[in-house]
């Protein structure tokens, strides 16, 4: 019931990248294969109280193993994250507005932004089924559910859509009248 993540070479040795009781899950390599991109609730679960919460799109640096869950993920999960072809930014899956759609992370700035507006989900058969890849060339594809089944699309250019930028909703102080 733990999902962690291994890496395997062609002589089949295997090696533990992570090892907790966090799920960790969807993983994407870089361009370059330094980092790894992935789905974890690590930011979100407490273990103690046995509370799972929404899952988060996390790097792992494979030089120092470091993990960073980034930033603007407070609201709800976040899928299966795709690299650009440069490794500048990641495309993934989130449902932070109650429908599955593409959001635009930019690794530099640090900014998340939402680049479709679907009405039934970019969504695969499964709720961890793999929904879009992210080509060499810069096409997207992804997997959008309308009338009653999947539909493949492909975006020549996902980085010309137009982009809604994701703000954090502002902290209210314990006592402040809201």
């Amino acid at each position: 019931g733990i999902s962690d993540l291994f890496v395997t070479d062609l002589e089949g040795r295997v090696e533990r990248l992570t090892k907790d009781k966090y799920a960790d899950l969807l993983p994407s390599w870089s361009p370059d294969g330094g980092r790894i991109a992935f789905s974890t609730d690590r930011a979100t679960t407490d273990l103690t109280d046995l509370e799972y919460g929404n899952m988060r799109v996390a790097l792992l640096d494979m030089e120092s193993r470091a993990i960073d869950v980034l930033p603007h993920q407070e609201e709800g999960k976040n899928l299966n994250p795709m690299w650009s072809p440069d490794a500048q930014k990641l495309i993934w899956v989130s449902d932070r507005t109650g429908t599955n759609n593409l959001y635009l992370y930019d690794i530099a700035q640090r900014e998340l932004s939402r680049i479709t507006d679907v009405l039934s989900g970019v969504i695969a058969i499964s709720a961890l089924s793999p929904v879009i890849s992210w080509s060499k060339s810069g096409s997207l594809a992804f997997t959008y559910f309308e009338s009653a089944g999947y539909n493949a699309y492909v975006v020549d250019d996902p980085l010309t859509l137009p982009r809604l930028p994701v703000r954090r909703a502002p902290i209210v102080a314990s006592g402040d009248a809201a």
